[in-house]
């Protein structure tokens, strides 16, 4: 992956095209949210399960904007 860093302390969101699901004939890629103390190392590329929110925001059709929220509700993280 380009441009990231394994090692962060916060909150990271990747939109990762590399990894991608035919869902019923519409491609998805995967939307991923890490949080990390800076003591760990994160690989957005290792971690594929269904812990991952998957969605169309590539290429989309009439040239539509893509739209990320980020839902913070103590003590959840929610990504949608």
């Amino acid at each position: 992956m380009f441009g990231y860093s394994r090692s962060f302390k916060g909150i990271s969101v990747f939109l990762n095209s590399l990894f991608q699901v035919d869902d019923g004939g519409s491609i998805k890629n995967y939307m991923q949210l890490f949080a990390n103390d800076g003591n760990g190392m994160i690989n957005p590329m290792k971690v594929k399960d269904e812990k991952n929110c998957k969605a169309n925001f590539r290429n989309l059709a009439g040239d539509r904007a893509f739209h990320i929220r980020l839902e913070y509700q103590k003590p959840t993280v929610s990504l949608y």
